[in-house]
């Protein structure tokens, strides 16, 4: 069946009338991410240390591609291909893992690698939609989300643990771009997302350092939208006990080449992926504080 709509979809592309190329892109690069430990009381013969139990995380990856053909006027039927894979798995603490998938002409692929205490931990998100001969017969999606880091709500365990006077500092680079190519074409357009957001705070949920970045194109607007930030977070134990924090991260990128008014079934295209990292995090926080309560 799968070859058959492959079979229909090149179809499709090959009696299209000669046009432009047509692209939307999204990418997330996560690079030199890690952590160094500071001494606050260097005099006090403790030595800075901090430690993560892995069971008060996991963590996931989803990526999405599909695309279709539309024969006749709009409304009429359309042959479609999808491809997914996803991943979650518990005790996870930003793991070294990978996903992808593709159609004829969309691709999605998340790739996470490396080592925290090193700060080589790296996250790669990207997906492309292409359109060579800008039909707006046809029409491709993808969206992939990753979350290297997520508390999981199990009660009875602290997630990050700092011995006393110790101060944590999370930092590394992200870039995130956006590209489309070609404005409104017969009722199609094209769009582009990438995002991110990174927040640590303490299990008790009174203080949070975060940081969060997005670039868009939006539809009907051709263009490129790039950024590159340094990332920094701080969390210190100031106190002669030891103290506990959370840290928690969410990255997506999303994109459309000329999809017409979305249906009811694919209303996930119009979530803002800012907005969901901001929620996830929010929701995060609130599991942090509610399990801090409940021992």
């Amino acid at each position: 069946m799968d070859k058959r709509v492959a079979l229909a979809l090149a179809a499709a592309l090959g009696a299209a009338p000669p046009g432009a190329w047509a692209d939307a892109s999204a990418s997330v690069r996560l690079t030199d991410f890690g952590y160094r430990l500071i001494d606050l009381n260097p005099d006090d013969g403790i030595a800075p240390a901090m430690s993560v139990n892995p069971v008060s995380f996991f963590a996931e990856l989803s990526t999405n591609a599909s695309e279709w053909a539309q024969a006749g006027e709009p409304g009429s039927p359309r042959t479609q291909l999808s491809r997914s894979r996803d991943w979650t798995q518990a005790y996870q603490f930003f793991p070294s893992v990978g996903r992808a998938v593709a159609t004829p002409h969309v691709e999605a692929s998340a790739q996470l690698s490396g080592a925290l205490a090193e700060h080589g931990f790296s996250a790669v998100l990207q997906g492309q939609a292409r359109n060579p001969l800008a039909d707006p017969a046809l029409g491709g999606r993808f969206l992939v989300d990753a979350a290297p880091a997520r508390l999981s709500g199990v009660s009875g365990f602290q997630p990050i643990l700092l011995t006393p006077f110790t101060q944590v500092v999370w930092t590394g680079r992200i870039a995130l771009d956006a590209l489309t190519t070609l404005p409104k074409v017969k009722g199609g357009r094209e769009s582009a997302y990438a995002g991110a957001g990174i927040s640590v705070w303490s299990y008790g949920g009174s203080f949070s350092d975060s940081f969060t970045a997005a670039v868009e194109v939006p539809r009907y607007r051709p263009g490129h939208a790039s950024a590159s930030h340094d990332i920094e977070l701080f969390f210190a134990n100031e106190s002669a006990a030891p103290a506990y924090a959370v840290l928690s991260s969410q990255m997506r990128v999303e994109g459309q080449s000329f999809q017409p008014v979305p249906e009811p079934a694919v209303a996930w295209l119009t979530l803002c992926g800012l907005g969901v990292i901001g929620a996830c995090h929010r929701r995060q926080r609130r599991q942090a504080g509610e399990a801090r309560h409940a021992r």
